[in-house]
């Protein structure tokens, strides 16, 4: 089967769930199918892409000049015809290519309400402006969705909204979860050394989070939870890896606190750093407070053979009940924050081990079991297409795929 997948970006350039999950989901379709993407990339000297990806050059103020080199070079890869699936992974980059071909299905990935998203992050500003971007993002969204033939979503929370503020019917959106590379992400042989590499203490307990600093993420409530908590625990470390436009406010609310001792910043790493620190940790916390589709770091993680504790918003409470809900936190407010780690903290050893943690999502999250549920949904779209011929079930599309 063959796929045109488009996305907002490449991890390498522009680091972010969306785009870890693009990248990584391209790979897996690679070595069981095949596929070709489109990308808008920003750098021109951008080069180390894989060959089945296109990149769109994105850089430069004028946006009517990008929508219309986007939209060339999506028609000409349409226009081809080899594709069996067209699969938009972002909203704008679909409507940004004009009138869509509707020759082949098309299954869109619903990885968040972009325009919900948007006007969350910018917080209490109702200014006129706002306003018009809040209606043009959900009208762009909505168009995209009336074309779209199926949805895959990578959890129920995201089928909820998508049902609830884009009117889509709920018996075309077919839930299939997130998946890491378990060979990436492992636990480590010897985890003190690691620290010593990493430059961080052995005598600490360590604790991480790993977000985009923005303002859904919780990360200010976790700061002040361990504010209450250091007296009590004054050997715990809060390392927080991440870039974002609160990056600076985290660092002053830290300083505000009195707080450097215990709390380290690194910014963004570099993505071969990034499963070390999974590794080294005593626990990944996770304290959204808003819009968590999945959660790709929550696996990552727990991958490493690293528990993960946070609140029971969205993908988070969907991976972290199935495992172990009292990993879960009452709610995502500071005092719910502070409950829930000083429970953990005070009895660590109720906390899974790692290798039980590891087996979980070796069990449950590996591309080897998505990418068969992935391309039952592909078969689905192409069979209403073709009228009432039989489609396989998932459990043939695996044998067979």
């Amino acid at each position: 089967m063959h796929i045109l997948a488009t996305g907002m970006g490449w991890f390498s350039e522009q680091p972010g769930g969306l785009n870890r999950y693009f990248a990584d989901y391209l790979a897996a379709w690679n070595s069981n199918g095949s596929s070709r993407a489109l990308v808008r990339i920003c750098e021109a000297q951008q080069r180390d892409l894989p060959d089945y990806v296109r990149a769109v050059n994105g850089s430069g103020s004028n946006l009517v000049q990008v929508r219309q080199e986007w939209k060339r070079a999506l028609q000409a890869e349409l226009k081809q015809g080899k594709f069996d699936i067209y699969n938009p992974h972002f909203a704008y980059y679909a409507w940004a290519g004009g009138g869509i071909s509707t020759e082949q299905p098309i299954v869109t990935h619903f990885h968040g309400p972009w325009a919900y998203e948007a006007k969350l992050e910018h917080g209490t500003n109702r200014s006129l402006s706002s306003q018009v971007r809040f209606q043009m993002q959900r009208a762009i969204e909505k168009r995209v969705y009336r074309q779209s033939d199926r949805f895959i979503v990578l959890s129920r929370y995201f089928r909820d909204e998508l049902v609830e503020h884009y009117g889509v019917p709920e018996d075309r959106v077919h839930i299939v979860p997130g998946a890491v590379d378990i060979e990436r992400f492992h636990d480590a042989e010897d985890r003190e050394s690691l620290r010593h590499r990493l430059k961080l203490p052995t005598d600490k307990f360590i604790l991480l989070t790993v977000r985009r600093l923005a303002r859904r993420m919780g990360l200010g409530n976790l700061i002040r939870a361990l504010d209450a908590l250091r007296h009590d625990f004054p050997n715990v470390l809060l390392v927080i890896v991440g870039g974002g436009e609160m990056y600076d406010e985290l660092q002053q609310l830290t300083r505000d606190l009195h707080l450097e001792n215990h709390v380290r910043f690194t910014n963004r790493l570099a993505d071969e750093q990034l499963p070390s620190y999974y590794r080294a940790a005593d626990l990944l916390v996770v304290p959204s407070v808003a819009l968590e589709g999945f959660g790709l770091v929550t696996l990552e993680a727990m991958a490493s053979g690293t528990p993960v504790v946070g609140t029971p918003v969205g993908g988070t409470k969907e991976i972290l009940e199935r495992f172990d809900e009292k990993l879960l936190f009452g709610g995502s407010s500071v005092h719910d924050l502070r409950e829930g780690l000083g429970n953990v903290l005070s009895h660590p050893e109720r906390l899974p081990d790692r290798g039980q943690t590891r087996l979980h999502v070796a069990q449950h999250y590996t591309w080897r079991a998505v990418i068969p549920q992935i391309r039952h949904v592909f078969d689905v779209a192409i069979g209403k297409r073709q009228g009432p011929a039989l489609v396989p079930s998932v459990e043939e599309t695996h044998r067979h795929g």
